[in-house]
């Protein structure tokens, strides 16, 4: 038996897959394979057709075929092709999409090493296994893959998009589905007066259940706080005028006011 020589250039010459099986249908799932067949003495093989045995595994010696052997015999059927032509030792293959056991090729690159494999006619497989290097996984970079599944935001892991990798101002009030973002979303103290645009909150942004009721003292220097009110649990906001009175359907009529200098103060109380 003659020894022989492989010189083997892996030349993607299509887009390559992804190596999920959820990709875009529109990549082809084709490798373009090509190399030289060289004998012992460094010439080419002869002219003419010969038959090629594919396959990929994981290891550069023994391991485990991970697909394959896609076999270009002439034969019809699922993973068979036509006899490879040799010009002067020159062959090119297309690899792809599936082999004899109707796996996909891209299966073959779900992990990190991959080595490809050929035998020529009925000759023992030439040595060594050949390595399947960056340029086919290129296409499925980390950052693509997770593209693929981002299609709605149900796909996004979670805490995976932090506040740093947001522009800022990119996400206006029109991009936050109504009722999607609740009290226990935001965390306390993060939301201050300043934030607030004026006028932007109504009454009835308010939830009913955290203000339960109103009442408002007169303020003057003998007598001052929620000393006024019914009852207990008062909490006192603060000093307000007469036109807050409006809130939760309350008008000045309804009170007793204090006055200072002729104008309306009062001391405004809540209760939860």
């Amino acid at each position: 038996m003659k020894t022989k020589n492989i010189f083997l250039a892996i030349i993607i010459s299509a887009v390559f897959f992804v190596l999920t099986t959820s990709a875009n249908a529109g990549v082809p799932h084709l490798i373009n394979y090509q190399g030289k067949l060289t004998k012992a003495d460094g010439t080419g093989y002869a002219v003419g057709e010969y038959n090629f045995s594919v396959s990929i595994y994981d290891h550069p010696t023994g391991g485990s075929l991970v697909w394959g052997p896609q076999v270009f015999d002439g034969n019809s059927g699922t993973g068979h092709g036509a006899s490879v032509p040799v010009i002067y030792g020159h062959f090119n293959v297309i690899l792809g999409p599936t082999d004899t056991s109707s796996r996909d090729i891209a299966t073959a690159f779900a992990s990190a090493n991959t080595y490809l494999e050929i035998k020529v006619n009925n000759d023992p497989p030439i040595t060594p296994r050949q390595q399947i290097l960056s340029a086919p996984y290129a296409v499925n970079s980390e950052n693509a893959q997770n593209a693929v599944t981002a299609g709605t935001a149900s796909t996004v892991v979670d805490n995976a998009i932090t506040g740093s990798k947001i522009a800022g101002n990119a996400v206006t009030s029109s991009k936050i589905q109504n009722g999607s973002v609740s009290g226990t979303d935001i965390a306390n103290g993060t939301i201050t007066g300043a934030d607030i645009q004026n006028s932007s909150i109504g009454v009835e942004k308010l939830n009913k259940n955290v203000i339960t009721d109103m009442c408002l003292c007169p303020r003057n220097d003998a007598n001052h706080g929620c000393g006024c009110c019914s009852g207990s649990g008062w909490i006192e906001l603060g000093y307000w005028d007469m036109s807050l009175m409006a809130v939760r359907g309350r008008t000045c009529v309804d009170c007793d006011f204090g006055t200072i200098g002729g104008n309306w103060m009062n001391t405004l109380c809540i209760r939860r």
